[in-house]
């Protein structure tokens, strides 16, 4: 609940942001994100509407009360029951303030909608010239908003308390919130990497909620990426790369990685020649397939092969584990985390010393946020394959990750000098 109530109070002024080259756009890019513009925005505030406090102005005039105590159209003025002790102030910021400390009583008593009329009346109370104020008078109803699961009007309150506040980091943070609650997240994305940029990268948990947000977003765009992408190979480049993500991988005991799909055609030819040649076709036509984005057909011919009485144990771990990472991407199944892991599970089974089952399980674990899991099974690679670099530099990175998520300097540090030492290691 403090730490609730401590959000209420609007925070120091920052310095002023570095000016910023002219940019044109509006709204979202073709790729997703926010145009230039949209983003300038966000990060310093849009301005306030030609019109907006003159609105501000009039709507104030034409609820004060006159000296009879009623309105314009007649209507009694006197004070209801949240402001019974409400002194006769004649300033109206006096009035708003001493309404708005009626409300964070209501707010510490988690009298939610009675904090809410206050706040309300603080804020048709206020001067409109009163920004930080107004500001904060926003803020504080957005916080009442939050407690009730009122998101939308979270959203609205904190859009408010940006206009009054441009650089309001609490105001953005509780946008940020509200819109993840939502299922927005690229918008949560844009407002909580704004605070980041604010707070010059220097609050590790709104960096973590960033970090967070991205790679839930991340999966989204890939998931809708795999439902409307034209299935096609990828650069040979990038199929190099994948393949030396495996140490262990049957395949490149036949040829190099830039040779992959040159093998494969060879394969295809010899596959009715021998039970080995069948099954290293299965595998690399299945691997392939995969990574086109033929994911059905991909897994059915590792599955073909996985089902084969006189399969090879290397290879048969070898389809499990590519297996396990396609499961945990398929669309629309609960229950994908768990058929990924039965995976890795069987091929532990088959061959628990293969460091690659250890490498790509922990990926998955790290799309489940399960970091101290994925970190153990980093480590148990690294001891099983000393000179697997793709391994120590992912361990080293959720070392890091484990470091920052703790505010452990210690860890933090550690890592760092890790990736020294790793740089120096593999470089030779």
């Amino acid at each position: 609940m403090n730490r609730v109530l401590s959000s209420m109070s609007s925070g120091a002024s920052l310095p002023p942001l570095p000016p910023m080259p002219a940019i044109a756009g509006d709204g979202i890019e073709s790729n997703g994100l926010l145009s230039p513009r949209v983003q300038l925005a966000l990060i310093i505030g849009a301005p306030v509407v030609l019109g907006t406090g003159l609105c501000l102005y009039y709507y104030y005039y034409r609820h004060k009360p006159d000296d009879k105590g009623s309105d314009r159209k007649g209507n009694s003025t006197k004070p209801k029951t949240i402001a019974n002790n409400e002194p006769n102030l004649e300033d109206p910021l006096q009035r708003a303030i001493h309404v708005k400390n009626l409300g964070n009583k209501f707010f510490k008593d988690m009298k939610y909608r009675e904090a809410i009329d206050c706040y309300t009346k603080a804020i048709r109370e206020c001067p409109t010239n009163k920004e930080e104020e107004l500001a904060t008078f926003y803020q504080n109803r957005a916080a009442c908003h939050e407690m009730l699961k009122m998101y939308e009007e979270v959203i609205d309150d904190c859009d408010k308390a940006v206009e009054h506040n441009k650089r309001y980091i609490k105001a953005l943070v509780r946008r940020a919130k509200a819109y993840e609650s939502l299922g927005d997240m690229s918008s949560a994305l844009f407002n909580i990497t704004a605070v980041c940029i604010l707070e010059q990268f220097g609050n590790q948990p709104n960096l973590l909620m960033t970090d967070r947000l991205l790679r839930e977003q991340s999966k989204l765009k890939a998931k809708a990426l795999f439902r409307t992408r034209s299935p096609r190979l990828p650069s040979e480049h990038f199929i190099a790369h994948y393949f030396m993500s495996y140490s262990n991988d049957p395949i490149l005991k036949s040829c190099e990685p830039k040779d992959i799909i040159n093998h494969l055609e060879t394969l295809r030819l010899k596959q009715n020649e021998s039970n080995k040649s069948l099954q290293e076709f299965l595998l690399l036509n299945g691997t392939l397939e995969i990574l086109k984005g033929n994911i059905e057909s991909g897994e059915k011919e590792l599955e073909k092969l996985i089902n084969l009485d006189d399969c090879e144990i290397d290879i048969k771990v070898n389809a499990l584990i590519k297996l396990g990472t396609i499961k945990v991407q398929e669309i629309g199944r609960e229950d994908s985390f768990n058929l990924a892991l039965e995976c890795f599970e069987r091929a532990i089974k088959l061959n628990d010393k293969n460091p690659d089952i250890y490498l790509h399980r922990a990926q998955i674990y790290l799309l489940s946020e399960r970091v101290e899991d994925a970190y153990k099974d980093l480590e148990l690679c690294c001891q099983l394959n000393d000179t697997f670099a793709s391994a120590f530099a992912q361990k080293l990175y959720v070392q890091f990750r484990c470091g920052v998520r703790y505010n452990d300097d210690s860890t933090t540090n550690k890592a760092l000098k890790g990736f020294e030492t790793a740089i120096k290691k593999f470089s030779e």
